[in-house]
């Protein structure tokens, strides 16, 4: 609904009313041609209004189901392409109990093996590296890169192996967007019916073709559901990031949940204008200035001016297109200003956030740990506007490790950016203690704003029931 307005927009937001802004409103604003994809909304009617029962973020035996009825069953994203660019780089994925390598095999093509000897079991594989061959270290038995038996020391004392396939079990393995998902269900739809239309909303921004520049890995003491669910909403910017309410319009996103498409949903956060909270006058110089001040606006290129009876976030993309899409593999000036300034966020079921457009260059990964429905493993990538270099030409993206009292502020690459990850994994702490100390048997969700929650529950349901 959009207000009849005869009061100021700082006098709505005092007296808790909406201003009547929305992404659509300033997408009719934008300084470029809108892309169909950003006019693509829905929120999906059946998702209805009940609590989210509490112990499937503390019990362990809800933990146990997820990892028997989900993570065997679920496409999940084992890596990124740069963490194996050449032929023969390996990786290990592992989640539960389950253990993996991840290999190139060839130019785009990708394998992967249950990280186990058909001997007695011995893990092959500890860390990531350039393989000739995978050989196991407590007999020397051997096998090829494809998965293909290569030595037996002493084959002749096993003759019933002989006619047998001894080749490593594989796993489905597919990519989208760069990244190399498998499932550990050989009987489980294929990789692209999991996806549904999500790469058809990736069209102008095909991810495949942007390097991965840094990846950094935090433990958190949180179930991996409260980790992805403090990212998917924009609720919490009121409370836990108010330093950017000034240029970052939180209540006013809008939240897609597409009937028939279980396992993806979308926000878009409209940047560079006065967040809903805000309860004072502020103009579209002051807005400029601030994110001037937090670097999100190539700062290198000097203070911005906004011209009278123009918007911030116009002449911000602008800015945008001058200082970084000279450079970029992506056209910047073909792209609205929404695609280069906004939060287009997408989630997949059941653990992978990657943004749209060119705002965020960021990717965001959960899984538990081992079996602790306390903890999760916290990854974010971080994705460049540069050309990608050639297959094999640069070295294997490694991983930066933070520790307890590492913070993500400490690293310059992420600016302000940093800032605020800390300021969500403080949140994910409390969250998960207080989800402890609940006597309530369910969690509180608004029909939404935290629709996605509702959206995706529903589909890790199906799966634990299944």
């Amino acid at each position: 609904m959009v207000l009849e307005r005869t009061e100021s927009e700082a006098e709505i937001r005092r007296r808790g009313g909406r201003t009547g802004h929305s992404p659509q409103d300033h997408l009719d604003k934008d300084s470029r041609p809108v892309p169909e994809v950003m006019r693509w909304q829905s929120l999906d009617p059946t998702l209805g209004s009940e609590d989210v029962a509490r112990h499937k973020y503390v019990t362990s035996e809800f933990h146990e189901v997820e990892m028997t009825n989900l993570w065997s069953r679920v496409w999940q994203m084992a890596c990124h392409q740069d963490e194996v660019p050449a032929v023969g780089d390996s990786t290990v994925y592992e989640i539960g109990d389950w253990s993996i390598i991840v290999v190139r095999t060839s130019g785009d093509t990708f394998k992967a093996f249950h990280n186990s000897c058909l001997h007695r079991g011995t893990k092959l594989c500890s860390k990531a590296g350039n393989y000739r061959e995978f050989r196991c270290p407590f007999h020397a038995w051997t096998w090829h890169i494809d998965g293909t038996l290569k030595n037996i020391p002493s084959r002749w004392d096993f003759p019933q192996l002989d006619g047998e396939d001894v080749s490593l079990s594989e796993v489905q393995v597919d990519t989208w967007g760069g990244f190399v998902f498998v499932n550990f269900d050989p009987t489980a739809p294929s990789l692209a019916e999991h996806l549904g239309g999500l790469p058809s909303h990736y069209d102008r921004w095909p991810l495949e073709d942007r390097q991965a520049v840094m990846w950094v890995r935090k433990e958190v003491d949180c179930n991996w559901k409260a980790g992805i669910e403090s990212f998917i909403e924009g609720y919490h910017v009121v409370g836990t990031h108010p330093q950017t309410l000034s240029f970052n319009g939180d209540a006013d996103s809008a939240y897609d949940t597409y009937e028939g498409e279980p396992n993806f949903s979308r926000f878009v956060f409209p940047a560079f204008v006065p967040g809903y909270h805000v309860d004072y006058d502020i103009t579209e110089q002051e807005i400029a200035d601030e994110v001037f001040e937090t670097g999100l606006a190539a700062a290198d290129g000097g203070p911005v001016q906004v011209p009278e009876g123009e918007q911030a976030r116009a002449v911000l993309a602008e800015r945008l297109r001058e200082v970084l899409g000279t450079t970029a593999a992506i056209d910047f000036d073909a792209l609205s200003d929404s695609e280069i300034v906004d939060g287009i966020q997408y989630y997949l079921f059941p653990n992978l956030v990657p943004f749209g457009g060119v705002g965020t260059s960021l990717t965001y990964r959960f899984r538990p740990i081992g079996h602790d429905p306390q903890r999760c493993l916290f990854e974010v990538y971080v994705l460049g506007l540069h050309p990608r270099p050639p297959a094999g030409t640069t070295p294997a993206l490694e991983p930066r490790d933070l520790g307890p009292d590492d913070m993500f502020g400490a690293i310059p690459e992420f600016g302000i950016l940093g800032e605020i990850l800390d300021q969500d994994v403080i949140i994910m702490g409390l969250n998960q203690a207080g989800l402890r100390a609940s006597q309530r048997p369910g969690i509180t969700l608004g029909v939404y704003q935290e629709s996605r929650i509702r959206h995706y529950h529903r589909t890790l349901d199906n799966f634990v029931a299944s």
